[in-house]
């Protein structure tokens, strides 16, 4: 892998991470798929399934916590 930092890359990130929030969303959404698709072939194969969907976020509660380090 080559990376390549050229003037104005973002390098590092520092802060206070005591200030930094992941929040679970309230509320599960669960859906019954009565027809699951190959992945190779996109076709249906013959099976039902369960999937379920939640949220998650995240966001910073004091923006002034943080700083990037920019070459």
């Amino acid at each position: 892998m080559v990376t390549n930092i050229t003037t104005g890359s973002n390098i590092l990130l520092e802060g206070n991470f005591t200030d930094f929030y992941v929040v679970d969303r309230i509320g599960v959404e669960l859906r019954y798929v009565p027809v699951l698709l190959d992945q190779a072939t996109g076709r249906p194969n013959g099976n039902a399934g369960w999937v379920a969907f939640w949220r998650t976020g995240s966001d910073v509660a004091n923006s002034d916590s943080f700083r990037v380090l920019k070459l």
